[in-house]
């Protein structure tokens, strides 16, 4: 499958649904060690820039002069795993998806729109760009970073009443929400302190979902033994500065896994267009 990510408008989470979310659907759900990540962003490098260590995903960044090209190597790269596009820059969104109807075929193609409930025109824009190229698209629309606690999109229409409306506060819905209600599946928490940690180690959550599993189950006694080992193979002793650090990381690390295994209702709305698993 082709994971398209995409928003005509900036700042609407595309890059951490493309760097951090799917690689965990990816790994959780299909069992998929390593995803490749293509970012259709020149000026942006958000992957490459934030993603340097990650062992989980290889980002490359495209230019807006290869599209073409590259998304027809694309099709070669998702003949033996799921891979996915990052349209980075808005205006390249109806370009990317007239490309890739071209390439692809079209149940091969899902479409993830972020929304962060700042701009409805942007979402409907990005809608019909895709709509416009691709009959009876695959879409899910993920109501993105807001101040939510169990990541339901039960929970996100109490707070996004500029699309869903609000009894309380006598709104009525936005007038699109009756050509888009289809599309929206399921919505995500803000994690911004999360995104911090991933950007602080250059890696994805994922590898920080794995780095908690190798040493889950380990008393403090064990894990220091473990460092010790890592270093000793690395020619270093470890300090217990060292150490102190490392502890904490893994708290940060647990934090990521709880947030991660919370998302079902996005992983279910993936599920629903009959991916292959495992």
């Amino acid at each position: 499958m082709i994971y398209i990510v995409g928003n005509t408008k900036g700042g609407s989470g595309k890059s951490f649904i493309g760097n951090h979310i799917l690689p965990a659907y990816l790994y959780l759900r299909k069992g998929q060690e390593e995803t490749l990540l293509y970012e259709f962003d020149e000026h942006s490098r958000t992957s490459q820039d934030y993603l340097q260590n990650s062992p989980s995903v290889k980002s490359q960044i495209i230019k807006e002069d290869q599209i073409q090209e590259e998304v027809f190597n694309v099709r070669f790269s998702s003949k033996t795993e799921d891979v996915i596009i990052d349209v980075g820059a808005g205006h390249l969104l109806g370009k990317i998806v007239k490309e890739a109807e071209l390439a692809f075929k079209m149940d091969e193609l899902v479409f993830v729109v972020p929304y962060s409930d700042d701009s409805l025109y942007s979402l409907q824009e990005t809608i019909a760009s895709i709509e416009k190229y691709v009959e009876n698209p695959k879409i899910v629309i993920v109501i993105n970073r807001l101040s939510i606690q169990d990541n339901t999109l039960e929970s996100a229409k109490d707070v996004a009443i500029d699309l869903f409306g609000s009894k309380r506060y006598s709104i009525k819905p936005s007038s699109i929400l009756k050509d888009i209600e289809k599309y929206v599946k399921s919505a995500i928490s803000e994690v911004h302190i999360l995104t911090v940690f991933a950007r602080t180690e250059k890696v994805s959550m994922i590898d920080m979902y794995k780095n908690y599993l190798a040493v889950e189950g380990l008393d403090d006694d064990e894990l220091e033994n473990v460092w010790k080992a890592r270093g000793a193979i690395k020619g270093e002793k470890a300090t217990r500065e060292e150490f102190v650090r490392e502890y904490v990381l893994i708290q940060h690390h647990l934090e990521v896994k709880n947030f991660l295994d919370s998302l079902t209702e996005f992983y279910d709305s993936l599920d629903s267009f009959n991916t292959k698993k495992k």
